[in-house]
């Protein structure tokens, strides 16, 4: 399986893809969960039939990537994941939905909430890595003065470097193994802007931005 994606935090012109060579049988897909011109776009490159999935009382979209055998069980699992555990935060929720698949599986899912009338609203992605490993980072463009998350079942970081791709600089975030991320396109993308605004003109600030980043993302899973 390959998977590579990445969500833009803030952009005032076009993103270029990521020059990392993928196998041809690759396919990709684009859209964006935030009403905006460049931010909140996303790139999706998957060479696996995703398993679109509907949950029409909660207008919502799901689009799960894996090539797990778990995949039907997870796909019923996730769509009834919303009305379970109360209040509880979805990071918790979605930590107690891998607990209940004991076998190796990596998976991400792009989920689409829509209105009533069906106009796209706003949208998030579920990362879940059991035993397999999905690598995660912040990625600047120098060229286009954009900032990407991107995560990928590749050393996406590694690979760059190795091209010498000097346009761009990234700030690893912990790689993802037995446990969640979600990442709450819209949220984040207000948040990165906030960040922005108060830490990226000071000293450092890049990288106090991706340690708040970091700690909005990675939060304890096992917390409701």
């Amino acid at each position: 399986m390959t998977i590579l994606g990445s969500l833009v935090l803030h952009s005032d012109r076009e993103v270029p893809e990521l020059p990392i060579q993928l196998p041809a049988a690759v396919t990709l897909r684009e859209g964006r969960h935030v009403n905006s011109r460049h931010t909140g776009s996303y790139r999706e490159y998957f060479d696996i039939e995703p398993l679109e999935i509907m949950v029409p009382q909660r207008y919502k979209r799901m689009s799960i990537l894996t090539d797990s055998p778990l995949r039907e069980q997870l796909a019923e699992a996730l769509s009834g994941l919303d009305s379970q555990y109360g209040d509880a935060r979805q990071l918790y929720k979605l930590n107690q939905l891998m607990s209940n698949f004991r076998q190796s599986f990596r998976a991400t899912v792009n989920i689409s909430n829509g209105g009533a009338d069906g106009t796209a609203m706003s949208g998030a992605f579920y990362l879940l890595a059991q035993s397999e490993p999905l690598y995660v980072g912040v990625v600047f463009d120098s060229n286009t003065g954009s900032v990407q998350l991107v995560w990928s079942d590749l050393d996406f970081t590694s690979i760059l470097a190795a091209q010498g791709a000097l346009n761009y600089s990234f700030v690893k975030l912990p790689t993802l193994k037995f446990r969640p991320l979600f990442i709450p396109s819209q949220s984040l993308c207000s948040k990165w802007w906030r960040m922005s605004q108060t830490l990226c003109p000071t000293k450092y600030g890049l990288i106090r931005a991706c340690n708040a980043l970091e700690r909005m993302l990675y939060k304890n899973p096992h917390q409701p």
